[in-house]
Parts: structure tokens; C-alpha cells; sequence
């Protein structure tokens, strides 16, 4: 009987078993331990490559080819002016990026919209025309990201245990990375002379009324609130990786904050703070009650870095100029405007939940079931920063642990990454004894209870001292419900 062997394999056989990998780096191993293995990789390179990233991503395959066809700095762009004879001219005034390059951004943003929601809808485009050139730079930002999912959830795994990965989960956690750092490819921080936004950034990434008179949709279009919630998640983690590294150079905070390579070059040098957790998950999972203060520096960076899509003060904005009735419910609550003060808001009425979300099962492209549990099945188009601020308004507890709970509660919720993990660790992590207890159904609804005020429910809201807006700032008439 011949010797049965890989050696002995058909080359058509071998050929299958290499397309069939689901992970680039399993690819790589594989084909380094022997010498015909990997010349049968070679003869058929674009190919197999092909197959084994779609393996991989699956449908996260749209988000990784639209950060390629949108760079943090086009290198296409050629700052220019008219002057009054109609010639074209450099305009040496936008050769530091400023105002001219963020127009020039914003129409070639309202340009590819369509095309990334094309590319989500069937899971990457086509395929069939792939170069080497494209495929090796997918490869390479792929491992920087993985790299990033590891270290994310081996943080998470330290501080609260838990089993390994899914496969839902890493792709949750693999596409939180890649639409990150396409907001951030939109906003570059690093570029911008001051934090403040104004209306087109809004419109263009936040107007999704499919019926608006206003032409193109936003960039948000593409996304549901549970999804925006998930970049959210990961944007806490690398918030907290560019806090251990940097606590002096903004140029640097500012480099790593915005670039996914920068993050990773500098979490491989020093690997001693890759698994570094927010303060609010160290301190609640042990029911420490301490405080910890951002030094100063920090503070500056992150007002000067941060995203602002997560705030409260973005997310009012677009809700009042660029409302969508079929994902902010206007119908559902009923303002009185002439009692509308700064910090609270009189609702004269509450109806039921217009629309309604139901956990089916743990799959990447339906609501995760720590999103669907915190709201009750209810549809609300909140997220980051701004959900976690309907929460802060509550009668103060007289037991101490609750009142730990209940301040740090919702920061917890948002630095675990509740909305990125199956409904079996949501549910392990709710049962851990005198720590998660007050993630119950619907704890968003249920820890904001209503103030009476005369016949009417007076809902608190704390607002910034100045909200960034149009102009540089939102007025306070304009701060609203939560929720």
C-alpha cells in the first residue's frame, strides 16, 4: 500500500485546502512548512488570497476595502483656487490642510456614501478584479487590526474572565476597528486647528433621512444605533491605550489616537500596558470606591482628539437639524417648548415605543443581545457618550455600593463593550455577584426614574458648560430629552 501522505495529494486537492482557511495568518503558517505547499500557493497567490480574506471578514470584507479607498490625507488632492481671470492656481494658504482640504473632503465623502453602502449590501463588491496591490494592503491592515481585537478583548478577558472568542464576536470587534478608523479618517483630529464641528460635518455624516430635501444621505446611513454603540466600545479602549502612552505630547496622543498604525507600533513596543482596562472596569468589578483623575494633559488631548459622533452635544445637534422620523420617533414623546429650560425638559406626554428590536440570535448583522437587553427591545437612535448621560439624573441611593453602581454603572456598560458580546457572556457577566447586578432588562429605562414636578414628569439633563456646535457653540435653548 503507497504511503499516504499531503506530498501525495492532488495539486487540485491542495489547491482546495488552501482556499478553504478562514484566517490569513493560519494561511501564512501553513504554507512555510514545506516547499511544494507553498509553491502551489504561489502559482495561484491572488486567488487563494482572495478566498481566504473573504473567509475571514465575511461582510466585514466592506469596511476593510472602503478604508482603503478612503485615506486618513488624500494623496490625490491638489489645494487649488480661482482667481479672478478663471485660471486655476496652488493656493498656498490650504497647503497646511486647512479649510480648503476639509470641503474638498466633504464632497468626496457625499461622493462615496453610496458607494460603501453598496459595498455593505453585497458584503465587499466584486472580487473578481482584485489586484496583488490591493489584496496585500487589505492583508496588512487586517493584522494590525486583529492585533487590536486581541489586545482588546485579553483586557476585557483579564478583568472579568470569561470563554474565548467567538466568531460573531471577533467579527463585532474586528468591524468596530475598521469603521473607527474610518471616522477618524473622516474627522482627522490630527489636522483639525480646533475641536469644534460645524453643520456640514453634521450633515454629512449624520443626516439619514432617506426622504430629506437636503440631497445626499449622511455617512450614518449605513449604520444602526447598536453598531454606532460598538465603534463606541472600542473608541474607550483606545482612548485608554493612548492615556497609558502618552501623558505629555499631544503630537503624539494626537498620532496614535488617529492612526491604527501608530497604536499598534507603539502597544508592541511597550507590551506591559497592552491589556490596560479602564479605571471605571477595574474599580467596579472589585467595588473599590475610588477615584481616579485624568491628569490635565489628558484632558486637553482628548478635547482636542476626540471623536465627537459619541457626545451628546453632536448627537442633539443632528436630532433637532437633521431629524430622521423613522429612527428618532418625534411621535413617540410630546415637548412643551415654552418650558423647555437649560437641564431639563417637561414631556407632557410619553406613548408606547414607536418601533420595537427583538434579540433573535448572535449574528453580526442583527442588534447584539447586550444592546437589546439594556433597552428593553425598545428602538433608540442614542448612543456613546450621549446614551450613557440619560442615566446620570437619579435619586441619590443611601446604600453605597448602589450608588457606586449607579455612578459608574453606565460608564462600565460602555467600557466592557456590553453591545459587542453574545447573549452567553452578557449573561455570565450579569450574574457575577454584587458587581453587574444592576445590568437587569432594561436598566437604561429603569435606572432613570422620573422626578414629579406639578402634573408633570420632569426628566433631568446635565448639560456642558458649553456645547460645540455651529459657529463654535449649540445654544442651551437647544439641549434635550435623553431618551
Amino acid at each position: 500500500m503507497a504511503d499516504c501522505y499531503l506530498g501525495n495529494l492532488p495539486p487540485e486537492l491542495i489547491d482546495g485546502i488552501l482556499e478553504q482557511f478562514d484566517s490569513i495568518s493560519a494561511l501564512s503558517h501553513f504554507i512555510m512548512t514545506a516547499g511544494f505547499i507553498y509553491q502551489r500557493f504561489a502559482s495561484r497567490k491572488r486567488l487563494i488570497i482572495r478566498c481566504v480574506l473573504q473567509n475571514e471578514l465575511g461582510p466585514v470584507l466592506a469596511d476593510a476595502r472602503f478604508l482603503r479607498v478612503y485615506p486618513y490625507i488624500d494623496p490625490q488632492y491638489r489645494p487649488l483656487y480661482s482667481d479672478r481671470r478663471g485660471g486655476w492656481l496652488l493656493d498656498r494658504r490650504a497647503q497646511d490642510l486647512s479649510i480648503s482640504y476639509f470641503h474638498y473632503r466633504d464632497r468626496q465623502l457625499n461622493q462615496l456614501s453610496p458607494v460603501y453602502r453598496d459595498m455593505l449590501n453585497t458584503n465587499g463588491g466584486d472580487m473578481s478584479s482584485i489586484d496583488m496591490e490591493e489584496l496585500t494592503q487589505l492583508c496588512h491592515m487586517l493584522h494590525k487590526i486583529n492585533f487590536l481585537a486581541s489586545a482588546y478583548f485579553a483586557a476585557h478577558q483579564r478583568t472579568f474572565g470569561g470563554d474565548p472568542l467567538s466568531r460573531v464576536e471577533r467579527l463585532r470587534i474586528v468591524r468596530s476597528f475598521y469603521r473607527r478608523q474610518i471616522l477618524c479618517n473622516i474627522w482627522t483630529p490630527s489636522l483639525r486647528q480646533d475641536p469644534y464641528w460645524t453643520n456640514d460635518d453634521v450633515r454629512i455624516t449624520g443626516n439619514t433621512n432617506t426622504r430629506s430635501p437636503l440631497g445626499h444621505k449622511g455617512f450614518f446611513s449605513a449604520f444602526e444605533p447598536w453598531e454606532l454603540q460598538q465603534i463606541d466600545h472600542v473608541d474607550q479602549f483606545v482612548r485608554w491605550q493612548c492615556k497609558a502612552r502618552c501623558s505629555r505630547n499631544g503630537d503624539q496622543f494626537g498620532q496614535m489616537f488617529s492612526h491604527v498604525e501608530y497604536l499598534v507600533c507603539s502597544m508592541r513596543e511597550h507590551p506591559d500596558t497592552v491589556d490596560v482596562m479602564p479605571h471605571t472596569a477595574e474599580s467596579i468589578s472589585t467595588l473599590e470606591n475610588s477615584e481616579v483623575r485624568s491628569p490635565p494633559a489628558y484632558d486637553t488631548f482628548i478635547r482636542q482628539y476626540a471623536l465627537p459622533y459619541f457626545g451628546l452635544e453632536w448627537q442633539s445637534y443632528r436630532r433637532i437639524y437633521y431629524p430622521d422620523p423613522a429612527r428618532d420617533q418625534p411621535e413617540q414623546y410630546q415637548l412643551d417648548q415654552r418650558n423647555l429650560r437649560i437641564g431639563e425638559v417637561i414631556v407632557t406626554s410619553i406613548g408606547d415605543a414607536v418601533a420595537t428590536i427583538d434579540f433573535v440570535r448572535d449574528d453580526i448583522d442583527l442588534p447584539p443581545f447586550g444592546w437589546v437587553d439594556a433597552i428593553d427591545g425598545q428602538y433608540i437612535n442614542w448612543w456613546g457618550g450621549a446614551l450613557c448621560r440619560a442615566t446620570l439624573a437619579v435619586p441619590v441611593p443611601d446604600d453605597p455600593v448602589k450608588y457606586f453602581l449607579l455612578d459608574r454603572g453606565p460608564r462600565l456598560w460602555r467600557d466592557t463593550g456590553f453591545a459587542l458580546w453574545d447573549q452567553s457572556r452578557v449573561e455570565a457577566l450579569k450574574r457575577k455577584p454584587g458587581q453587574l447586578e444592576l445590568f437587569r432588562r432594561g436598566w437604561i429605562f429603569r435606572m432613570r426614574q422620573p422626578v414629579q414636578s406639578g402634573n408633570q414628569d420632569t426628566y433631568s439633563v446635565n448639560p456642558p458648560t458649553a456645547l460645540p456646535g455651529y459657529g463654535g457653540y449649540l445654544p442651551y435653548d437647544y439641549v434635550i430629552r435623553m431618551l
